[in-house]
């Protein structure tokens, strides 16, 4: 009796150790796998509506978290894949291209950090701002305005415009040299790694300034 009660408890601790984490499948099937149309829900809340093949999430589909984060659009083999829109956490928003669950290709990225609303439109690669691309912001707590060129690593690198509304909060970026006229400047030139590489200044008014910055010092 104590033997097949023990059995008994294995089993019970076996499937239930096997079903935790997976969710409750309502729609089409094939080979007892989802395949077509179909929604899958888990228990912390988390929802999945749309396409699927052979047990993966693939072709167009929603998926939900209880917290609110949400992506809605293609999928392939169980990943986002192709073009989709995505609410991520703390309400930042991106609409555009996705490769393996990665930010890939051109989109728009909509975010607030620091007080500040920015929106990037550009180029990505495995999840990162790389290539070519815009970053306009408000000015909230922060330095710039707007930034066109070149980006690495979701950093400025390469041949770029930016544009200065006042001086940068921890000094890594800009000098505290004569912090005035920093304010209210357009750099053009090249950037490396986020830092000023070789650029020429320019004033409101479009005057060329008598300064420039070479390799993330400012010169006279």
């Amino acid at each position: 009796m104590k033997n097949l009660i023990m059995v008994i408890y294995i089993l019970l601790t076996i499937l239930l150790v096997g079903c935790a984490g997976k969710g409750v499948y309502v729609g089409e099937k094939k080979d007892s796998k989802p395949h077509g149309q179909g929604t899958e829900t888990w228990e912390n809340g988390n929802k999945y509506v749309g396409e699927w093949r052979d047990g993966k999430k693939h072709g167009q589909g929603t998926f939900t978290r209880s917290k609110g984060r949400k992506y809605e659009g293609e999928w392939k083999n169980g990943k986002r894949d192709g073009q989709g829109s995505a609410i991520l956490k703390g309400g930042d928003k991106y609409v555009g291209g996705f490769k393996e669950n990665k930010r890939h290709g051109k989109g728009t990225y909509e975010y607030i950090r620091h007080g500040k609303g920015c929106i990037y439109k550009g180029d990505w690669n495995e999840g990162r701002r790389t290539g070519q691309g815009s970053e306009t912001c408000t000015e909230g707590k922060w330095w710039f305005v707007f930034y066109e060129g070149g980006w690495k690593n979701s950093k400025f690198h390469g041949q770029g415009k930016l544009v200065i509304t006042k001086i940068d909060p921890d000094g890594t970026l800009l000098t505290k040299h004569n912090v005035e006229k920093i304010k209210g400047l357009t750099l053009i030139g090249e950037f490396k790694n986020r830092r000023f590489w070789n650029l020429k200044s320019y004033n409101d008014a479009g005057e060329q300034q008598t300064f420039t910055v070479v390799y993330g010092k400012w010169t006279y």
